[in-house]
């Protein structure tokens, strides 16, 4: 079981080291600045971040607790015990969802730390970019600057499904309904 654990995080790792290759080349070739997140997502959600020699991931499997390994596979930590996603990692902070509790947190690399910043509303997506702190609730997207004073950043009438921000812009998708029929839109909003 451990064997194919590590397999499978080897072969994402792999796939998406070449897919960052990739997308690296076609961001410096518009000269357009990425996230200043200083993590790269391996999936979709942020399940898994790779970070300074360690893969950080939730492990769905064993009730989603936070847990970090050495790429070289030797050594394998439990950083937390609460169901956990949405990993980001900035300076010597990881920041996640804690799913139960609707909690934005920020806890130390090492696990040893771990503060709640936000409890509120169901949060339902959540990104770090430099050190302000991005959430949806799923109606509108808010900003946690420096860990204090929170804004709206996007009020919409519609349902927001997903969102993506870097340091010019915000681009989420959201659900129209028009004519009695719900579509997928996206909209891009420069900052």
């Amino acid at each position: 079981m451990k064997k194919k654990l590590i397999s499978r995080i080897i072969f994402l790792f792999f796939c998406s080291s070449i897919i960052f290759a990739t997308q690296y080349e076609v961001v410096n070739k518009k000269n357009i600045p990425s996230s200043s997140c200083s993590n790269r997502s391996i999936i979709k959600g942020k399940d898994m971040v790779q970070y300074e020699g360690w893969i950080y991931y939730s492990n769905q499997e064993k009730g989603g607790g936070i847990y970090r390994q050495s790429i070289d596979g030797l050594c394998l930590e439990k950083l937390n015990d609460a169901k956990s996603d949405y990993i980001n990692i900035v300076g010597n902070s990881i920041y996640f969802r804690q799913v139960r509790e609707h909690a934005v947190c920020k806890m130390s690399l090492d696990g040893s730390k771990i503060s709640i910043i936000k409890k509120s509303a169901p949060i339902r997506m959540l990104d770090v970019i430099n050190k302000s702190i991005i959430y949806s609730d799923g109606e509108n997207i808010y900003c946690i600057q420096d860990g204090v004073g929170e804004k709206t950043m996007l009020d919409v009438d519609c349902p927001i499904i997903d969102f993506s921000i870097s340091n010019n812009g915000l681009l989420y998708s959201y659900v129209e309904k028009l004519d009695g029929k719900e579509s997928v839109r996206q909209k891009l909003v420069l900052r």
